[in-house]
């Protein structure tokens, strides 16, 4: 079932995560100052604007962190960003999502794509989740 997934994310232009169906930036998530804050929202604000879709974060080391969607993306790429240095609002009692990205700082590189239907992108989500098993996947399911 995997083979599948990859070879209909591979036609739509999806896969490899380097093809053309994506667009990239670079979030910093090492400064948590009211500065940093506030630079890393506008960032994020003007590099994509109100646009809804699919996203992923990619390490240094080439390893897909985490695979989610977003209406629109910017709010959802800010929270993670914030996650790194503090409990986010809808975190869970164990606060995984911060323990998660307090782990992850540094320089990441977020690929993104443009899908307005939600039914789309819940379902390119899960598809990538699928093929590429993003870290997060399997640090939710530690103890």
């Amino acid at each position: 079932m995997k083979k599948e997934a990859s070879l209909i994310l591979n036609k739509i232009g999806l896969m490899p995560i380097s093809n053309k169906g994506w667009q990239t930036l670079q979030i910093s998530h090492l400064k948590a100052d009211k500065q940093g804050k506030k630079y890393t929202r506008e960032f994020i604000k003007k590099k994509l604007g109100n646009v809804s879709g699919v996203y992923l974060y990619r390490n240094k080391a080439g390893r897909i962190l985490y695979v989610g969607k977003g209406n629109p993306i910017k709010y959802r790429l800010y929270m993670h960003f914030r996650a790194s240095f503090e409990r986010v609002p809808g975190d869970t009692k164990n606060q995984r999502w911060h323990k998660f990205w307090s782990r992850h700082k540094g320089i990441l590189k977020v690929y993104w794509t443009k899908l307005q239907k939600k039914q789309e992108q819940k379902l390119i989500e899960q598809m990538l989740e699928y093929v590429l098993l993003p870290k997060f996947i399997t640090f939710s399911v530690e103890k």
